[in-house]
């Protein structure tokens, strides 16, 4: 579910912003300039093209913010399902190790601090 929503935060304003930019660059600065038929025939050319790179780039970009956002979250959402597991589990007097994370998770400090209150407390 957070994965989604992080997906959704980051693809709605990439798509939106593209589509934006593309509007203003092309669409109304040639159309409010009122350029001649020359240049204009020759922005166009360089519409097509920008729109050629912008079509082919949008999908390896989201593709690329999917995969970061999916390492991202995982590396948050993994300790933290861990952590509630691992919590319960002391609360019930199953377990009295201390809790221990992988290497690169992002939440090693907060569960030190979990395991020294758990010392306390057993």
């Amino acid at each position: 579910h957070i994965f989604s929503l992080i997906a959704a935060a980051l693809l709605v304003p990439a798509i939106v912003t593209t589509i934006l930019l593309y509007t203003l660059i092309f669409l109304v600065m040639a159309n409010e300039a009122e350029l001649p038929y020359s240049l204009a025939s020759e922005i166009s050319v360089i519409s097509e093209k920008v729109t050629f790179i912008i079509f082919f780039s949008l999908p390896i970009m989201i593709v690329l913010l999917l995969f970061i956002s999916y390492r991202v979250t995982h590396s948050i959402t993994g300790p933290l399902d861990r952590i509630v597991r691992e919590v319960q589990e002391r609360a019930n007097h199953k377990k009295r190790s201390p809790i221990i994370l992988r290497k690169n998770d992002k939440l090693t400090p907060t569960v030190e601090k979990i395991n020294r209150l758990f010392e306390k407390l057993f």
